[in-house]
């Protein structure tokens, strides 16, 4: 029986389903909601509910006949490399990091859900993975099963989706262009928000590169969704009353998504509806490049 150097769990007890929140705090959420919302069973490991070990903390469910591990990775891309290395070995091929962010584009709603189709590699864990050169991009069978189960929770709590570009930094102030930082320093090297924004990137987290990147090139499926806390062009300190909300929007949501994706592979097809993200007239970056044109020719 292989038990790995870092995260509490065995081969035996590991799910080939995998939920990834950054927060330990977040797993005992995570499961609270997939046995009260999506119909899991919740199940020991080793006669525990659940098993900690560092930032790495382990609970189980079981849904649809499959078992489901939900484990914390905690900060950033050395940490979140470790979980992925260690649950690959014991044999999970399916990731979905459930996570909470800061929108850099104004039209991004706080409350709203983005879920990353490909990652900006800027960090450091990655490129000891593959080249630069090489992306990070999502899985489409789990960003359809992502966009499949938000648009079904719309019907009962409305809220926005957003698909596209998350920028993935390895520090939380500096390389996300946060000033209220000790000194207040952002070196000059470091690529500013405006930059990203041009670009049509929608979003800043600490590990979805290494989610997606890691997923693609040892042959498993992962995806990302993250929670709009702030919007970063109004402020930069979430309001309390709204992360819990945020939360469970984006818990449900991934819940949800990781059922689809058994159904889907019990079944041997996908079956999806969903509006048209796609059209010309819905794609937003289309709108902010004539924008952007403008400005620039008349300065």
């Amino acid at each position: 029986m292989r038990k790995p150097f870092h995260i509490p769990i065995s081969e035996e007890n590991c799910g080939k389903y995998v939920l990834l929140p950054g927060d330990p705090a977040r797993v005992d959420k995570i499961s609270r909601i997939f046995c009260n919302k999506s119909g899991a069973i919740p199940m020991t490991i080793n006669g525990e509910d659940e098993l900690k070990n560092r930032e790495f903390c382990v609970r189980n469910v079981k849904v649809n006949g499959e078992l489901v591990s939900i484990i914390s990775t905690g900060i950033g891309g050395p940490s979140t490399a470790i979980a992925i290395e260690e649950l690959l070995e014991l044999g999970a091929h399916t990731f979905i990091r459930v996570g909470t962010t800061g929108a850099i584009q104004p039209y991004i709603k706080e409350k709203s859900v983005i879920i990353t189709s490909g990652a900006v590699r800027y960090e450091g864990t990655s490129a000891h993975f593959a080249p630069l050169s090489f992306p990070a991009y999502a899985n489409p069978m789990v960003t359809m099963a992502l966009l499949s189960a938000s648009y079904t929770l719309k019907a009962k709590n409305p809220f926005e989706t957003w698909i596209g570009t998350t920028i993935c930094s390895d520090t939380f102030y500096q390389g996300q262009n946060r000033k209220d930082t000790f000194a207040g320093y952002i070196p000059n090297h470091i690529i500013k928000m405006n930059e990203w924004q041009k670009l049509g990137v929608l979003n800043y987290d600490m590990e979805s590169s290494i989610v997606l990147l890691m997923g693609t090139i040892f042959g498993g499926r992962a995806g990302v969704i993250t929670g709009v806390l702030i919007n970063r062009t109004q402020n930069e300190i979430p309001d309390e009353e709204i992360i819990e909300e945020v939360e469970n929007i984006t818990i449900e949501i991934a819940n949800n998504a990781i059922v689809k994706i058994i159904e889907w592979d019990k079944k041997g097809s996908i079956e999806i509806n969903i509006p048209n993200l796609w059209s010309p007239s819905n794609i937003v970056v289309r709108t902010l490049l004539k924008e952007y044109k403008k400005r620039t020719r008349s300065d």
